[in-house]
């Protein structure tokens, strides 16, 4: 399954490599999972959406050619929609987790660039410039330690019912990005390199064989759990980092002052804790999710520990 029609920069261009490979993998999942009918069904929405788009139209405002394509939409059978919804949804999963491949990957390009050039180079957006553009405009050390100690950074999380996927396609797609991780090592050897394409081709029709939603809508105590998710293969990892960068850069660029990074960053979650927006959360479940929160905090504790 190509791309719908991404705007592309160069044929070298390490995203649009990776987006094509993924739709292309996706396509032939597809083709054996479906059938040549299935495949096809996909593919014609894929051409016609792409050449709908590709006059820089709007919905609604793509003529004839549009309005075939919903009456095209319309008479589709239920199992024939589904399919499509289906494998559209599949492919954006893999955009998205490509996308996010790539930023990553542009963030390290930078820090490689910037150390290559000077010792003194700083990643552009990173905490280091903000801390090196503080010294640079002669801010002293002691207003930047008030400013610390008044800075609060608060995210929360929300079931957001665009985003209710199941931890299973979560576990999915975070495999699929460290399968996809590793073709950037240029030292791969090529039969390797075709074992995790293999591996890759694998994650991806079990991606499509999982269901992408429950069956039943889902209780609070599954919105708890896909919130936590985020913390044990995400945030619990990052957020030490996030700390250490800005002690290092406060250390590098104000050497003369022994800071005090006070507990800046903290998180919120109305998941098990919306008790006006959600009838059936109530002062027993609160306590539980807040019981299941410690829990995961201590696990994530002794799985650190046991790691010394």
């Amino acid at each position: 399954m190509d791309p719908p029609g991404r705007p592309r920069e160069a044929e070298e261009d390490a995203l649009g490599r990776d987006v094509d490979a993924l739709g292309r993998l996706l396509g032939e999942v597809l083709r054996e999972q479906e059938g040549e009918a299935g495949f096809a069904l996909v593919e014609e929405y894929r051409a016609k959406t792409k050449a709908l788009r590709a006059d820089g139209g709007w919905p609604r405002d793509f003529g004839p050619e549009g309005e075939a394509l919903l009456r095209r939409t319309d008479a589709l059978a239920l199992d024939q929609a589904r399919l499509v919804v289906r494998a559209f949804t599949a492919y954006f999963h893999l955009v998205n987790m490509a996308e996010e491949r790539h930023r990553l990957r542009v963030l390290r390009q930078r820090e490689r660039a910037a150390a290559e050039a000077r010792a003194e180079a700083t990643r552009k957006e990173s905490i280091a410039e903000a801390v090196s553009a503080a010294a640079a405009a002669g801010v002293p050390a002691e207003d930047l330690q008030r400013r610390l100690h008044g800075l609060l950074v608060e995210p929360v999380f929300t079931a957001h019912p665009t985003e209710a996927r199941r931890r299973t396609v979560l576990d999915k797609l975070r495999r699929l990005a460290r399968l996809a991780e590793t073709l950037d090592d240029p030292r791969l050897p090529p039969s390797q390199r075709s074992e995790v394409q293999d591996r890759i081709r694998e994650e991806i029709t079990a991606l499509w064989l999982t269901e992408e939603v429950h069956q039943r809508a889902p209780a609070v105590f599954d919105e708890v759990n896909n919130g936590l998710y985020y913390f044990e293969h995400s945030l619990w990892e990052v957020v030490p980092r996030i700390y250490a960068d800005l002690e290092t850069a406060l250390a590098r660029y104000y050497p003369g002052h022994a800071f005090s990074v006070p507990a800046l960053l903290r998180f919120g979650s109305w998941m098990g804790g919306d008790r006006d927006g959600n009838p059936h959360v109530t002062a027993a479940v609160t306590e539980h999710t807040l019981l299941v929160h410690r829990e995961t905090a201590l696990a994530l504790y002794e799985d650190d520990l046991e790691r010394l």
